[in-house]
């Protein structure tokens, strides 16, 4: 299915302007029998042949079938990422769907990751002429942009990863190259039957700022660009920027929602450490260890969260305050802690308008406490203690069969 649908794709269209896109049909119950209606189905029959016989030829040599590691597709945007409510589509000024895909390199993409930098979203194969006509522009813009914040990201659609790295590698691209192995990505943002390139200016709010359909000439691609870096005050830098992020797929439980309740897997974040040079920290890297997060509201006069980091110590937890530059975090017990720079989503998104609030995160990232009362925070740091040394169950040693008596 994933062939044929790459084949039908093949014959790509020219530009086209971004014109309102017509919802897609209803697919057809698969029980219900399909009625004869004369040469037209004769034509549709042959044509869908066709198509079928040119994707198993493509497969052939190509380099064989994709394979599906990686492949989570569309996924749901996390109401906390889109907390206006907006539409979520695949047109001109409504949000991107959001993606995660395996990269060509083997490594997580995540659009949503990407809230905040204006992106440049491209669908492309090796086997489509207008691709391989449109790629040196994306090269160039990235590299001319990529200090000021743009992305440049290239989803490759259903091919294996054998002619994707031989095109990579031809035109020494030097953006990410997310695999759309299934064709589930494709199938969502070509809603027409069209074929690559289709490319999505998106803005750093991650809405659709305008697309093409089809190739672009260079002039039209830079000129989309240059618009979109408009719409960011300053230079951002190529690093992910701080804030609530999406939690990685493979990182969700089917027993827990996402959210900031206890008993809930706790929301994603990424913010930079304080000191120089400074580092990003994601929490949903910490899995498997047990955090106690400090977030302390910058300008907070009287914020001794001293206690707090010591009783996480003893008890085996990561302490982890997060603040601004010049807010006093007492640290008059010596314990060691990592220290996070405020930033004001991931703070309101946690603290909840507390001058101190406390999150205790168990290993698995669930929530096991949020609050701003010390007691609260100490049984739950004390349940993980008990937690931790409860041992594991162990299963006997062999024993040696008994010597025959003498």
């Amino acid at each position: 299915m994933a062939e044929s649908h790459r084949a039908a794709l093949q014959a790509g269209a020219p530009s086209t302007p971004a014109a309102p896109e017509q919802p897609p049909l209803p697919e057809e119950n698969p029980n219900r029998h399909r009625e004869y209606h004369g040469w037209r189905t004769m034509v549709t029959a042959l044509f869908i042949v066709g198509v079928a016989a040119l994707a198993i030829s493509l497969a052939v040599f190509s380099g064989g079938t994709p394979a599906t590691e990686g492949d989570f597709g569309v996924v749901e945007l996390p109401a906390y990422l889109n907390p206006a409510q907006r539409p979520v589509e695949v047109r001109a000024g409504a949000l991107a769907p959001d993606l995660e895909l395996e990269t060509l390199n083997g490594e997580r993409f995540r659009l949503s990751d990407w809230r905040g930098h204006p992106l440049v979203l491209n669908f492309w194969a090796s086997w489509c002429g207008p691709c391989r006509r449109e790629t040196p522009v994306l090269i160039r813009l990235q590299d001319e942009h990529r200090r000021a914040g743009l992305v440049v990201v290239g989803v490759n659609i259903e091919e294996a990863r054998g002619p994707a790295r031989g095109f990579a590698d031809e035109f020494a691209i030097n953006y990410r190259l997310p695999m759309d192995f299934s064709g589930s990505v494709t199938r969502r943002y070509f809603p027409g039957f069209t074929g690559p390139p289709r490319t999505y200016f998106i803005a750093p709010d991650g809405s659709i700022h305008e697309f093409f359909v089809g190739q672009a000439s260079e002039a039209e691609v830079e000129r989309a660009t240059v618009k979109l870096m408009r719409l960011i005050d300053g230079p951002l830098g190529p690093n992910v920027l701080p804030g609530p992020k999406a939690l990685p797929t493979n990182l969700l439980s089917e027993f827990h929602v996402v959210g900031t309740r206890v008993g809930e897997l706790a929301p994603d974040f990424v913010l930079p450490t304080e000191g120089s040079p400074a580092r990003m920290w994601r929490l949903s890297d910490q899995r498997g260890r047990p955090l106690l997060l400090i977030f302390v509201e910058p300008g907070c006069p009287v914020c001794a969260v001293d206690w707090a980091i010591d009783a996480a110590t003893e008890g085996g937890v990561d302490a982890v305050v997060i603040t601004s530059s010049g807010t006093v975090a007492a640290r008059a017990g010596g314990a060691p802690f990592t220290e996070l720079q405020w930033e004001t989503e991931t703070g309101s998104l946690f603290a909840k308008g507390n001058s101190v609030q406390y999150a205790v995160v168990g290993a698995d990232g669930v929530l096991r406490a949020l609050s701003a009362a010390n007691g609260e925070i100490l049984r739950a740091l004390e349940a993980l203690a008990a937690e931790a040394a409860v041992p594991q169950a162990t299963v006997p040693e062999a024993t040696a069969p008994d010597a025959p008596a003498s």
